[in-house]
């Protein structure tokens, strides 16, 4: 696995971060591109992205940090400020959270934009889960012996054991579900 992509000096690029920000570049490409063709101002995109970034981030941390309160470790500012520990759920919270109050306050038709933000959403889900399956995060599937099986032993938490690629079913299963999304919107 890669969890570092490239690194120049002390600069370095992280698999799961550059498939994150992949995700919310393709995400405001699309997100414009609808908003125009549904008649909407097509800048909002760009501020519903921006919120749903912000938003993901601090939900993501807050999450992880209320899921570790018994960590003193996971309390500390070193911790609350690194790039590691951010929980989807809460990063699916927070990002919700924030686009629904710009929806809100431009006082856009909120169906209408939720509609069209589905497909991009799970498209974003598929990046995301690249990130993982990239960075070797732990989030296997459990141990198998079919030939696609696979060991991560250069993840961030590595196995040498043969699991599911639980990550590439779900990229797999995303895309299917974006394209059908994209196909009837």
């Amino acid at each position: 696995m890669y969890p570092i992509i490239l690194q120049i000096g002390p600069i370095k690029i992280y698999s799961y971060g550059l498939m994150m920000a992949m995700a919310f570049l393709m995400a405001g490409f699309l997100l414009r591109r609808e908003l125009k063709r549904a008649g909407l101002a097509a800048d909002m995109g760009d501020l519903i992205v921006i919120g749903a970034v912000l938003g993901g981030i601090i939900g993501a941390k807050l999450y992880s940090i209320v899921e570790n309160l018994n960590d003193p470790d996971a309390l500390s500012l070193r911790s609350i400020f690194s790039g590691s520990g951010l929980v989807w759920y809460g990063g699916f919270m927070g990002g919700t959270i924030a686009v629904l109050a710009i929806i809100w306050l431009k006082r856009v038709p909120l169906l209408k934009v939720l509609d069209l933000l589905a497909p991009i959403l799970i498209l974003g889900y598929a990046f995301g889960r690249m990130g993982c399956f990239l960075s070797g995060d732990g989030c296997y599937g459990p141990p198998t012996d079919v030939p696609w099986g696979m060991s991560f032993p250069n993840g961030i938490f590595p196995t040498l054991e043969r699991v599911h690629p639980t990550p590439l079913y779900e990229i797999t299963i995303s895309l299917m579900a974006f394209a059908f999304l994209w196909k009837v919107r």
